[in-house]
């Protein structure tokens, strides 16, 4: 690279630094950039954004340097030093750089405001955030998004609703969705949650793995297990099973109804027993579940186990739930 003089190539190197920092190399991304004597804003936004997630505090030092080289911040560097803001939650920074956005006459451009309603509902400033909201006549889908998650995120799911539901129906996209699904599980409110899915699924939007999560959670809270079996299938469908949470949330799912059962008992709720009639060796029997003093029940309990193994043969997708609970 020396040799061929492509160390003094902005473009070149802001493109090695990319790809490193793609790849985790962010301290070689950013020593790339000290090798450059003469770096451009293209140069300097690519190592911010590169520094942004792994190393914030230089990412921020960084954007404070452009200026002292005489070169100006464009509508890429506010929003990537922005993101190194909202990993820090530091406002005082924050708000420093929204002066100078002001200053550079950026303040209302869509990209950097969405990026500096992300970083003060980050920072718990939500009325900062909806006051730039509200300032912004033509509105990107991108902070219609922003603002509604900021919402969702401190469990404001009044303001978030209101806002999702004066949101262009055409501009609602799956993050749209997303956002206010998850904020309604994360709020313990499941019921919302699977409304709003189902609300989704009549719009033909696709639901992300983020949005599957959600409501696979709220399927375990309330125990709505044919939404949850649609989803499985859904997941089996569009090979999603690899994705490990979706696994976790899946068996979290199908276990739910145990784990109901053993918080009754912990609780000391009892349920009242049930009762069948059976016939065994032509004789009619009242069975009452758990009922094992009567020693007419050693054939019950045959006949009952023989039903659960038939069932198996005739049902095989109920087996990942285990046998039936004859005690039931």
């Amino acid at each position: 690279m020396l040799t061929t003089a492509l160390d003094k190539d902005n473009i070149f190197i802001s493109q090695l630094i990319h790809t490193s920092a793609s790849l985790g190399f962010s301290s070689f991304s950013y020593s790339l950039f000290t090798y450059n004597h003469r770096p451009n804003i293209f140069l300097y936004n690519n190592t911010i954004w590169a520094l942004s997630k792994f190393n914030a505090p230089r990412a921020i030092l960084l954007f404070k340097g452009i200026r002292l080289l005489g070169l100006k911040p464009d509508n890429y560097s506010f929003p990537f030093v922005l993101k190194a803001v909202v990993h820090l939650l530091d406002d005082v920074v924050g708000r420093q750089i929204h002066c100078q956005a002001v200053s550079c006459g950026l303040d209302l451009d869509c990209s950097v405001v969405t990026s500096l309603v992300q970083m003060y509902c980050s920072c718990l400033h939500v009325s900062y955030a909806r006051k730039l909201f509200d300032e912004i006549t033509s509105k990107r889908v991108s902070l219609w998004n922003a603002m509604i998650a900021g919402y969702a995120k401190l469990g404001d799911m009044a303001n978030a609703r209101s806002l999702f539901d004066c949101m262009p129906e055409k501009d609602k996209d799956v993050v749209s969705w997303t956002a206010v699904i998850s904020g309604y599980t994360q709020a313990d409110n499941p019921n919302q949650a699977i409304a709003l899915f189902h609300r989704m699924q009549l719009h033909n939007v696709n639901p992300d793995e983020i949005a599957i999560l959600a409501v696979l959670s709220a399927c375990a809270d309330l125990g709505a297990l044919e939404l949850g079996e649609w989803i499985h299938n859904y997941i089996e469908k569009h090979k999603l099973h690899k994705i490990v949470p979706l696994c976790n949330s899946l068996i979290d799912m199908w276990s739910e109804s145990r784990i109901v059962r053993k918080d009754m008992r912990n609780a000391g709720v009892e349920k009242k027993p049930g009762v069948s009639f059976i016939e065994v060796n032509n004789r009619v029997y009242e069975f009452i579940a758990g009922d094992k003093l009567d020693v007419s029940c050693v054939g019950t309990f045959d006949v009952l186990h023989s039903i659960n193994e038939q069932l198996k043969m005739v049902c095989p997708k109920t087996a990942h739930r285990g046998p039936l609970d004859v005690d039931d």
